[in-house]
């Protein structure tokens, strides 16, 4: 505000009251606020404005001073706890969003994902991998197997070592049951044929999504 009112050149025309303009511009945004707290750190500020007008007389601008600084440090303290709400709400709701994610059988999650794999070619094929039938952590193993920078891109990788998309989603693969999850060797993929369709996969454990709703790939490692 100072400053703005020095490359307006109205700091010379306003002569001693730019302190006294600049607090009420700062009382008046404060009070566009609707925290409790804005409206205590304007009303000192407030109180100190009214005491730099008394000046010489100090007390009432004493007393607007200390006034700030406990509503101030209040003020800022209250938005960072509101910064943390905020963040923790939009996390909560990441989290239901993603319980719709995945599938309601664990042991349709394999042919789901070599499905997909299949059509990688396709944005959308890519996404329903990365976004719906792996985790954050799977996606980022699963990246990194392939040599690349990224899930989807991993996706398009795999997908253009698979010379039969039709058959490769029909592989059956050894599991093993893990509490209402499965450990899947993707690595030993079987197709009762002599040619088959596409590359080894991984292995992968397939388990609960974070809401518990339906299942996802929560772990990937190479073959």
């Amino acid at each position: 505000m100072l400053v703005l009112l020095a490359l307006l050149r109205l700091d010379r025309l306003l002569s001693g009251w730019v302190w006294h303009l600049a607090g009420l511009v700062v009382v008046g945004g404060l009070m566009l606020s609707t925290s409790p707290w804005a409206w205590a750190l304007a009303a000192s500020i407030g109180v100190l404005v009214a005491g730099l007008l008394r000046l010489p007389a100090w007390r009432v601008a004493a007393v607007g001073v200390v006034l700030c600084l406990i509503s101030g440090v209040a003020f800022v303290f209250a938005n960072v706890q509101d910064a943390r709400e905020a963040a923790a709400a939009q996390a909560q709701t990441n989290e239901r969003e993603r319980g719709g994610q995945g599938l309601t059988s664990s042991t349709a999650v394999l042919p789901a994902l070599l499905n997909r794999l299949a059509q990688g070619a396709n944005p959308v094929a890519r996404d329903a991998v990365c976004e719906n039938l792996f985790s954050a952590s799977a996606a980022a193993a699963f990246a990194v197997s392939a040599g690349s920078s990224d899930c989807p891109e991993a996706v398009g990788v795999f997908a253009a070592r698979i010379s039969e998309p039709d058959d490769y989603s029909e592989a059956e693969a050894p599991t093993r049951m893990l509490g209402d999850g499965l450990e899947i060797d993707a690595c030993a993929l079987g197709w009762g044929s002599t040619v088959d369709p596409g590359p080894p996969l991984g292995r992968l454990t397939v388990g609960r999504e974070g809401t518990g709703q339906t299942f996802i790939v929560t772990s990937f490692a190479p073959c």
